[in-house]
């Protein structure tokens, strides 16, 4: 989620002006909500590898929802883009699993167990493929800003979903996988995070100008 931080900055350069008290305190609220869902400890927290390399990949998602929202695309067509996005990741990442598979067996192994492909598959439509398709359609409605925000639920999802899912996946796959309990740090991480998300969405009521009396003319 750190494209939480990236989008208001990018916005505030392209707009050369700070963002709003709202945007700023919406963005604080979430990210540290993010961070009570993550466990982040800042006495121990240490910036590595695996660290900048999750930076510099928020840093990319922030530039795909920045352009996902540009008016010379409103008339794409969001199924065939979201097809061929998940061609060029498909393509982008047969490399990378060449280079970091412990051998074709285990990939052979991966690819023969059904349960494996059926979770595969759902991950791809469900997760990636609605998600893909709703951003594309729906994003420049809300604004840059405000979906950053949206996506940055996805923990609150999550966690939801780890209530019953993993005791129903444990028996289909044979595995020891415990259901998510309720925790302090999931009511109020979760908590800061809807509260950003309603923040970001209240806006002030604008009077309208041809009901104000005119004093000089009354």
């Amino acid at each position: 989620q750190g494209y939480a931080i990236w989008i208001p900055l990018l916005e505030a350069v392209r707009a050369r002006r700070l963002p709003s008290a709202r945007v700023i305190g919406c963005v604080i609220t979430v990210v540290i909500g993010v961070g009570i869902l993550a466990g982040v400890d800042l006495r121990s927290m240490r910036l590595g590898r695996g660290e900048f390399e999750a930076i510099l990949c928020s840093m990319v998602f922030a530039a795909q929802i920045l352009w996902a929202e540009r008016p010379g695309y409103a008339a794409n067509r969001v199924g065939l883009i979201a097809v061929l996005t998940f061609a060029v990741a498909t393509v982008a990442f047969m490399p990378v699993v060449a280079l970091t598979a412990p051998s074709v067996g285990a990939l052979v192994a991966l690819y023969a167990d059904p349960w494996h492909v059926t979770l595969l598959i759902g991950l791809a439509i469900g997760s990636t493929g609605l998600g893909l398709l709703m951003m594309f359609r729906y994003q420049r409605y809300v604004g840059a800003t405000a979906a950053t925000i949206i996506y940055c639920s996805e923990p609150i999802f999550v966690a939801g979903f780890a209530f019953f899912m993993p005791a129903m996946l444990s028996s289909l796959l044979a595995v020891n996988y415990a259901n998510e309990t309720l925790t302090r740090e999931l009511l109020i991480g979760g908590g800061l995070i809807i509260a950003a998300n309603v923040a970001m969405q209240i806006r002030p009521r604008r009077s309208d100008p041809a009901k104000k009396i005119d004093i000089n003319h009354e």
